[in-house]
């Protein structure tokens, strides 16, 4: 008999199989964000103009918000996997570590998005 009914749900195999699948859809977003990271690069196509040029013209400015992102995108990619492995072993929802690495991501591209549009 198991000692801890308790956990008997959050180690059912649906947990299991639904947080694989959300991490692979958060890899699919991840992958879609890097393309969009690697074009991002044009948001400096207005440098060199010398007529009110925005805040993206700095070298520093741009290399911190882009590699920032980026990493970002690597520690939601290596995290997670731990995070549900982790979450198995102590008998917690699974799914739940994927769904906040895709809530994080939404978060950091807006952020991306903000900082490149100053």
């Amino acid at each position: 008999m198991d000692p801890n009914p308790s956990t008997d749900q959050h180690e059912g195999t649906a947990d299991k199989v639904a947080a694989w699948i959300l991490y692979a859809l958060q890899l699919a977003i991840e992958g879609v964000l890097f393309l969009f990271s690697l074009f991002s690069v044009m948001a400096t196509d207005p440098c060199g103009t010398g007529v009110d040029e925005p805040r993206i013209c700095s070298g520093y400015y741009f290399t911190a918000a882009f590699y920032g992102f980026w990493l970002v995108l690597l520690v939601t990619a290596l995290a997670v996997p731990l995070l549900i492995q982790s979450a198995g072993r102590h008998g917690k929802l699974r799914w739940l570590r994927p769904v906040a690495a895709i809530v994080v991501l939404v978060i950091a591209t807006v952020v991306y998005i903000a900082l490149l549009s100053q």
